[in-house]
């Protein structure tokens, strides 16, 4: 038989990092979405990030850190957690 490949779709927000700098409510709501998406994904029957990941997404918020790891390529067989460290491209 052939070899079976779990598939999953990740959820992403996109923030522009000068609105949420000049904008305190979107930066609230940004900071709640990070700390409430597990639960809610959850509740909602889709497979939550990992706490580590979470928190790796707080601090680049944060920091104001932006880019993507994926640089426009489907990247099979990889981690999340194993991505996001990574240096992004723009």
């Amino acid at each position: 038989m052939g070899k079976l490949l779990l598939m999953a779709s990740r959820l992403f927000i996109y923030v522009n990092l000068r609105s949420s700098s000049n904008r305190q409510l979107l930066a609230k709501f940004v900071t709640l979405y990070i700390n409430k998406v597990a639960t809610i994904a959850d509740s909602v029957g889709y497979v939550p990030l990992p706490d580590a990941v979470r928190d790796i997404n707080y601090v680049h918020f944060n920091r104001g850190k932006t880019g993507t790891v994926f640089a426009g390529k489907a990247r099979i067989n990889s981690k999340i957690s194993d991505l996001l460290p990574k240096k992004p491209a723009y």
